[in-house]
């Protein structure tokens, strides 16, 4: 951050510009948050109280941001536990995070294996003729020659791999993203910006009576615009959209996603560093790094007074039938969140399943 940035951030605490919020938490729908040091934790009671605080109507987004009233970023996870961890530390040993190690994924390939997912998406997009950005079809041709003729775009890893220091660039984020949604493993994390969508993608897998009796806790990750605002002006963090024309699934789902870990090319340069936990080397998980101030007072200030924490809305998967019942009233299912065939085919296997439990 220049001083000239450093100096209105600076001005706007001073002036009253930046609106502040409940430093120890809200209770909300009568439920008190427990604080996990990163993010709050709200313990549902049962589904009317979830969707009691998802509502536009709840306290929490009636909470002022620089003039307007308060906007979210939104995440489902069928199981709260799993942390908010980019699927490419995910994609060895399962959800839990256990493969999120520093070094395994700068030195033990798992960086190669996500450029390498990345660019065999990029050529199946470019063998059907669809836009690839420039930056992002350059990789691609890099990646067919094996980047020898190249050297100061790459660095070799321990196992003498090669990798380039520049992704993802800039120019490549729009393309990672639709990487992103279609499955395959990077490290960018999906948000969608309608509370409903989130709430379809955490539930909508709970299809079967004994999962329902396990009584595992699904959460809804709900993360206020303005520390994802904050986050971006004090250190490395992206939000990206993808463009409407380039993907109805996204447009329909309000979606979009968030880069927290930098190039190694910004690493090197020290214009950034890795999200690293100064405790056990692994890579910091999302709410984790939205709430570190790295030491920088002002950024400290801003957390404590003006962003609040995450959020996390817990609850017991046996309470997923009034949830369901709100989803249908809103018309949130396959059909309306991929609009195509496959979105057909899909709530027609969906349909198929929740008949089979009602049955």
């Amino acid at each position: 951050m220049d001083r000239v940035q450093r100096g209105r951030l600076e001005h706007a605490l001073k002036a009253g510009h930046a609106y502040p919020v409940h430093p120890d938490g809200l209770r909300l729908a009568g439920v008190d948050p427990i604080d996990q040091n990163s993010h709050w934790e709200y313990r549902c009671r049962d589904a009317k109280t979830l969707l009691e605080i998802l509502d536009v109507q709840c306290s929490v987004h009636q909470l002022p941001a620089n003039g307007e009233l308060r906007t979210f970023y939104y995440r489902g996870h069928r199981d709260a536990s799993w942390p908010l961890l980019p699927s490419v530390f995910r994609s060895a040993n399962g959800r839990d995070g256990s493969n999120n190690n520093f070094d395994a994924h700068y030195h033990g390939g798992d960086q190669t294996y996500e450029i390498n997912q990345y660019c065999n998406f990029l050529e199946a997009v470019n063998s059907q003729g669809m836009f690839i950005e420039e930056e992002a079809f350059e990789l691609l041709r890099h990646h067919r020659q094996g980047s020898h003729d190249t050297e100061s775009w790459v660095f070799r890893d321990l196992n003498s791999k090669i990798v380039p220091t520049t992704f993802p660039s800039s120019g490549q984020l729009r393309t990672l993203a639709l990487a992103q949604h279609y499955g395959i493993p990077t490290r960018l994390l999906d948000w969608t910006k309608n509370p409903y969508v989130a709430l379809f993608m955490a539930t909508e897998a709970i299809d079967s009576v004994e999962e329902m009796k396990r009584e595992i806790n699904f959460g809804i990750w709900m993360i206020p615009k303005v520390l994802f605002d904050v986050t971006s002006a004090f250190k490395y963090f992206f939000v990206i959209d993808v463009s409407k024309f380039q993907n109805a699934n996204i447009s329909a789902q309000h979606g979009c996603f968030s880069l927290h870990i930098p190039p190694l090319e910004d690493v090197l340069a020290d214009r950034h560093t890795f999200p690293v936990s100064r405790s056990n080397s692994s890579f910091m998980h999302l709410d984790e790094y939205l709430c570190d101030s790295n030491g920088d007072a002002l950024h400290e200030e801003f957390l404590n007074r003006i962003t609040g924490k995450p959020m996390l809305l817990t609850l017991k998967s046996n309470e997923v039938g009034l949830i369901r019942q709100k989803l249908d009233q809103l018309q949130m299912n396959w059909t309306t969140l991929m609009p195509n065939l496959d979105g057909a085919a899909k709530e027609a296997l969906r349909r198929q399943r929740m008949d089979r439990i009602i049955g």
